[in-house]
């Protein structure tokens, strides 16, 4: 730990003296700083302190049962080990993002969220449940987030401490089981679109792919957990997207690119450093989730398909009353649908 934090005082120093204002508490530049670039350099600095601390809490808990990607790392064994984390990127300013609750999420039990939609980072998922960014234990206090990633992701070093070192596991079976089976309170996050979505995400567009995925509704029922919608108006704003046409050799190669690697080859831009330039940080767009009403599911073991078909098409219903309800207030035109691929 004392390396993190001596890197943290030789990086800060320089940058506090051309300007930049620090929270003690929490590592972060006070909003708005100067300029686009020293934005960047803060982010960078407060990257190097936050992966070091990530390290070494995630190396005092390795060893931990069930301290694996797979077996929710860590469990709740290492308690929180980076306290009050918020978004250490410079999001907030760029990327505003805010969680709209429409209905109480007791903690005495356990559910299963949906995030909907992926974009092209899912940006909202993870930072509205994988940090502090959106007031999540203000929102719902008592319940813990999981937010459920590739598995991909743990195969990069510093990367893999740092998912670890916040709560975030992988996307499988084992790990939903596992913590969906660790007590209650625990409200495990899945963004169910998956690589597939981000071919739709595009601005404006409200397109899910959704229609065949229905393995969290059989997961839901073998645990008996409610199953809770989030959309999150503005995801799919924060880039654009050179769009290839269906059937082209390059549209081929992405697929096939994405299958075997679990990547998303694509030309996509954002917002550069300066103003009116194109790079890869987001547009400035707001993003709000809204997270709807828990829908209880009752407990059976050994789904049928016939019955996971029936509350998937459920869940459908109560995410396009949802997006229904909400649109207008978000930017979107009152005749826009919600379309399920």
């Amino acid at each position: 730990m004392w390396a993190s934090h001596l890197t943290f005082l030789c990086l800060s120093y320089p940058i506090c003296k051309i300007g930049i204002n620090w929270e003690s508490h929490t590592g972060q530049p006070d909003y708005p700083v100067s300029t686009p670039e020293l934005r960047a350099l803060c982010t960078i600095v407060i990257f190097v302190n936050r992966s070091l601390q990530c390290i070494t809490h995630t190396r005092s808990f390795a060893k931990v049962p069930g301290g694996t990607p797979q077996l929710g790392a860590g469990g709740d064994a290492r308690g929180t080990p980076v306290p009050h984390l918020r978004s250490f990127l410079f999001l907030p300013r760029s990327c505003p993002r805010q969680m709209v609750k429409t209905h109480d999420l007791p903690p005495d039990r356990n559910y299963l969220l949906i995030s909907h939609p992926h974009g092209l980072m899912a940006h909202s998922a993870f930072g509205l449940f994988g940090t502090e960014g959106g007031d999540f234990s203000r929102t719902f206090p008592g319940l813990k987030p999981r937010l459920l990633t590739l598995n991909i992701f743990f195969w990069i070093p510093v990367l893999r401490d740092y998912l670890m070192s916040v709560g975030i596991c992988s996307v499988c079976e084992d790990s939903i089981d596992y913590l969906l089976s660790r007590g209650k309170g625990t409200m495990v996050v899945v963004v169910v679109g998956g690589l597939a979505e981000c071919h739709y995400s595009l601005p404006g567009c409200s397109t899910l792919v959704l229609r065949n995925r229905r393995g969290f509704v059989r997961k839901a029922l073998q645990h008996g957990v409610a199953l809770v919608p989030c959309y999150s108006f503005g995801e799919n704003d924060l880039y654009g997207q050179r769009c290839l046409r269906a059937g082209s050799w390059e549209r081929r190669l992405q697929d096939r690119l994405r299958a075997l690697g679990h990547v998303y080859p694509c030309a996509f831009y954002g917002s550069g450093l300066s103003p009116g330039s194109r790079g890869l940080l987001p547009f400035h767009r707001t993003v709000t989730a809204v997270v709807g009403a828990p829908l209880p599911l009752p407990r059976i073991q050994a789904p049928s398909e016939e019955t996971v078909a029936h509350y998937h098409g459920l869940y459908v219903a109560a995410l396009r009353r949802l997006f229904d309800q909400h649109k207008a207030d978000y930017g979107l035109p009152d005749t826009q649908e919600l379309t399920v691929v």
